[in-house]
């Protein structure tokens, strides 16, 4: 033993004699920056983001966000991370925050700006290689919720209240879904007594049934539920208001954020007033309910298996090149994971009327619920169609897209592709779509005006110009007479002169008797030059999705539940809406549903 020690020590003798010999004062590093603070600036979704980026000779110390407009409760998830992933990797190659790229490139650009002010090379970091975070686990619970939007916060907490312990997935870096672009207004019923008028006011809206007739027992669970899903969202702190009307039907509104109005003050619109999206500040308050409840929330845990025995589904896997490999056992499993219109190759199969419509979707909802449960077993509603949103003449405008009102100018008049005039400028984006669907064509209309209508069309000398440049897209031309523009929007000129002359003729007689257009907005299509934009319907998304039975489970071709597996809100909504969406329903299928199939997966898991 003592040789040994010996033998250890004349070694670190000799090393520490061999250090001693070589003791030359080590080279500093050279300088990569100028140090201080500076500010870049790069574009994101609603206008510029701003950072202060502080550095000292070597490397990145600080990065603080000082001015933006980002979408609220999509950017926070961005500035919440990336500046910190930027600082310990030193890197500009850090992944953008899956559901929020566009912010996300904005702050990259953004440090990238400061970094050339500061002398270094943003090439240089945009090459340095990040080290992956992904990691194998497995992980027990009782309820597996798999998507985390409005339905699946909603599954989580009605769940959690009975007891039960909850995992909460979501395959984006970002929790809300489409919600949180959403107005956050829809259907309820605070007490028992407003449980029938809202199912008759839900009855009502869903008149025009010619292609599907809605389940009226569905409908029913739905309704019959609101209370209790009135007093989850009032337990778990959302601010909120309700309107009852006459007849006693109710309206949930969501409270707007400051960020959400804020929003709402930079967007233009010829005839509307821009509005704060309330659901953003619910599902913020949900999110926040969920933590406290000790639900697990796992981001970036896409689930791309069931995991079923003997017929019975009992948990979820995960793979993803980010995340790793991860194992979810469970005694049920609740799919809340939305629509999928993002998936253009799974709409063109299932909903081929809506193929190729742009949608305003979140980025996530590429059908993953739908597809894990056809594997299981499940079927697809027989019935799928999109879900109309705004008229807009850029398809990729998404805080105009979002909102609820349409932003052309009211006066003008909006004309089918054929040049005819069917329903009111002003009479809502919902009420309206259903007029301009299109069985093998993109779901579209002309607007057209005069000069001083076309003064209020918010963007039209972009549009002219990029339809100048060859936009393969926008189409908005100007000419001297209606036969010209016509022929530029290829259609009969005789049709759409008629069409003019009996409007011009209505707007004389201040009363539109063919559309009901109010008499403020009648102003005459009669002083070239004219104008014609051709509009896009922005979608919410689309509707169908798979058939699940009144508790929320997941059936079979034989209408028989699937063991352990529940399904709620848009993938599962075909029964709710009737041969198009009114408006004013899809978050009471997402919170109500969802919380129907969280509760009974959670009763199932128990028993």
């Amino acid at each position: 033993m003592k040789k040994t020690i010996c033998l250890m020590l004349s070694v670190l003798l000799t090393l520490s004699l061999s250090g001693c010999a070589n003791n030359d004062t080590p080279k500093e590093k050279a300088a990569l920056y100028k140090a201080g603070t500076v500010t870049g600036t790069a574009q994101g979704m609603d206008g510029p983001v701003s950072v202060e980026v502080t550095f000292d000779d070597t490397k990145i110390l600080t990065i603080q966000i000082v001015e933006e407009n980002e979408t609220a409760g999509i950017c926070e998830w961005v500035y919440e991370t990336l500046p910190d992933q930027i600082i310990t990797n030193q890197s500009l190659a850090v992944d953008t925050v899956s559901g929020a790229t566009v912010t996300s490139n904005a702050v990259l650009n953004a440090v990238a700006d400061a970094v050339e002010q500061a002398g270094g090379s943003a090439a240089a970091l945009k090459e340095k290689p990040v080290v992956s975070a992904a990691e194998d686990a497995e992980h027990e619970t009782d309820v597996v919720v798999v998507g985390a939007g409005l339905s699946g916060l909603m599954a989580a907490l009605a769940a959690s209240s009975t007891g039960a312990r909850v995992t909460l997935i979501e395959k984006t870096g970002v929790i809300g879904g489409t919600s949180i672009t959403a107005s956050g207004i829809f259907a309820c019923a605070e007490k028992e007594a407003n449980i029938q008028p809202m199912f008759d006011s839900w009855m009502k809206k869903n008149e025009n049934n010619l292609r599907n007739q809605v389940d009226e027992e569905m409908v029913r669970a739905l309704c019959e539920v609101s209370p209790e899903v009135i007093n989850l969202l009032k337990d778990s702190g959302v601010e909120y208001e309700i309107r009852t009307s006459d007849s006693g039907s109710q309206t949930f509104f969501s409270n707007a954020s400051e960020a959400s109005l804020r929003n709402a003050l930079t967007i233009q619109m010829a005839s509307a007033e821009a509005t704060g999206k309330g659901a953003e500040n619910t599902i913020k308050t949900l999110t926040e309910a969920c933590e406290k409840a000790g639900i697990e929330i796992f981001l970036n845990m896409p689930a791309t298996e069931l995991l079923i025995e003997n017929g019975n589904v009992n948990g979820v896997r995960s793979e993803s090149k980010k995340s790793g490999n991860h194992i979810f056992h469970a005694a049920a499993v609740v799919l809340a994971t939305g629509d999928y219109a993002k998936n253009a190759e799974l709409t063109a199969e299932i909903n081929p009327r809506a193929a190729g419509e742009y949608s305003a979707t979140a980025i996530g909802n590429t059908g993953d619920g739908i597809k894990l449960a056809l594997s299981a077993g499940g079927v697809l509603d027989e019935f799928q169609e999109s879900m109309s949103g705004v008229f807009n003449a850029n398809p990729f405008d998404m805080p105009t897209i979002g909102q609820k009102a349409n932003s052309y100018p009211f006066e003008s008049i909006v004309l089918t592709m054929e040049g005819e005039r069917v329903f009111r400028e002003d009479g809502g984006s919902h009420q309206q779509m259903v007029h301009y669907i299109r069985d093998n064509a993109l779901d579209t209309a002309w607007c057209v005006m005069d000069q001083a209508i076309a003064n209020h069309f918010v963007r039209l000398d972009e549009y002219l110009e990029a339809t100048a440049a060859g936009s393969p897209i926008i189409r908005a031309y100007q000419a001297a007479t209606v036969t010209e523009l016509a022929d530029l929007m290829e259609i009969d000129s005789t049709v759409l002169q008629n069409t003019i002359n009996q409007y011009n003729v209505q707007c004389e007689q201040r009363n539109d008797s063919d559309c009901g257009k109010d008499p403020k907005y009648l102003d005459a299509i009669d002083e070239g030059p004219y104008y014609a934009v051709l509009l896009y319907d922005g979608t919410r998304g689309n509707y169908g999705g798979i058939l699940t039975s009144p508790q929320g489970e997941v059936v079979n071709a034989a209408g028989q539940p699937i063991v352990g597996l529940y399904a709620g809100g848009l993938v599962s909504s075909g029964a709710f809406f009737a041969d198009y969406y009114p408006g004013g329903e899809a978050l009471a299928v997402a919170s109500h549903m969802g919380f129907i199939a969280g509760r009974s997966a959670a009763l199932y898991s128990q028993n």
